[in-house]
């Protein structure tokens, strides 16, 4: 486990795993993949704000950056920890080969998007061993961000879950992480904890108007 990563950055291979949001197992010949010249500073890297003063009086929030697929943990507005993502598949993101694997695999029409919710929600109920209704798969450490209810009024739940992470945009919808990174989300988070997710890292700061005060 680990072996390509751990040729650059023997002691920080997993940080080389988080930047580049896949593990080095599911690596692809001829994939490009971002190399520190200085791999001693990574422990130092983030890829979101370490600070945020207008969540400072918030005991936790969570904030989640769908074009750089990125999420990070705060508590009081200091920045906790970070690990990458993968959020709904889109035509502008996610790649062409993987979009027509999936549309056989799961049988819907090929071009159908499944973009993740953007906006201002609540951490809600959390399933250890979430199986999903719709597609019947493992979403180990489940823990719930919002539920969309349609004009037919059928729900459709939102989470954020352990899986396997392609280095692009790639559930239907869900935030999925590394299996490990799930796990300590699960145990973090509370109910109630704000999430926001925003579709570019630049909307942070407009955004941010929409989190509440305690």
């Amino acid at each position: 486990e680990g072996d390509m990563f751990w040729k650059f950055c023997q002691n920080n291979w997993r940080l080389l795993e988080k930047i580049n949001r896949i593990k080095s197992e599911n690596l692809q010949i001829g994939q490009k993949i971002k190399i520190p010249i200085a791999c001693e500073k990574l422990v130092d890297y983030s890829p979101l704000p370490k600070f945020i003063k207008e969540v400072e009086l918030l005991n936790q929030f969570v904030l989640v950056d769908l074009e750089n697929q990125f999420m990070a943990g705060y508590e009081y507005g200091v920045q906790k920890f970070w690990n990458p993502i993968s959020s709904g598949l889109n035509n502008e993101q996610t790649p062409e080969g993987h979009r027509k694997r999936d549309a056989r695999k799961f049988g819907y029409k090929y071009g159908q998007e499944f973009k993740t919710p953007v906006g201002y929600f609540k951490i809600g109920w959390k399933d250890r061993d979430h199986i999903s209704n719709i597609y019947a798969v493992a979403m180990p450490y489940s823990v719930l961000f919002t539920t969309v209810t349609t004009l037919t009024g059928e729900n459709t739940y939102y989470f954020f879950h352990g899986g396997d992470i392609a280095g692009f945009p790639a559930s239907h919808g869900c935030i999925r992480m590394f299996n490990r990174d799930a796990t300590f989300f699960y145990n973090w988070s509370k109910l109630d904890t704000p999430v926001l997710i925003v579709p570019k890292l630049k909307d942070i700061k407009a955004k941010l108007k929409l989190v509440k005060a305690p």
